[in-house]
This record gives structure tokens, C-alpha cells and sequence, in this order.
């Protein structure tokens, strides 16, 4: 069983909620993961492998942080 506090237990969650009837997107907000670029990565690339897509809040915390690498590395990724 997933924790349903993680980033992957969320999606699980969605997912199961709408049993799998429609695309389920994942939300992380940038500022829970503050000083913290390694754990906002793991869960950018949590969200795409158990979601349809991701949504990340907020773009100025993203931009504060010099974030935007860590999309281009997991979206440029050829799995």
C-alpha cells in the first residue's frame, strides 16, 4: 500500500477516484520543496510516471528558484 500523504499515494488516489475514466494530472506546489531542488525533481518526475500531466504552482516560485532546469531534465528525458 502507497502513503496517501506522497506525491505517488495522490495520484493513486485520483486515479482511483475517477476509476481510471478520465486523464488525472498532478498538482506540486514549488514552495513545500523550498531549498529542497532534489525532492521538487523526484516529485516532477513522480507526477509524469503516474499521471497524464503535470501542474506545477506556483511559475514565480519556480523562477525564484532557478527551478526551470529541473523541468527541462525531466521532460527532455528519452526513458
Amino acid at each position: 500500500m502507497i502513503a496517501t500523504r506522497s506525491v505517488e499515494g495522490g495520484a493513486q488516489m485520483a486515479r482511483q477516484a475517477v476509476a481510471n475514466a478520465c486523464w488525472v494530472y498532478g498538482g506540486i506546489y514549488a514552495k513545500d520543496y523550498k531549498g529542497h531542488p532534489d525532492e521538487f525533481l523526484r516529485a516532477i518526475q513522480t507526477v509524469r510516471e503516474e499521471t497524464n500531466g503535470v501542474m506545477a504552482f506556483d511559475v514565480s516560485q519556480i523562477e525564484e528558484y532557478g527551478w526551470w532546469p529541473l523541468f527541462r531534465h525531466v521532460f527532455t528525458d528519452r526513458r
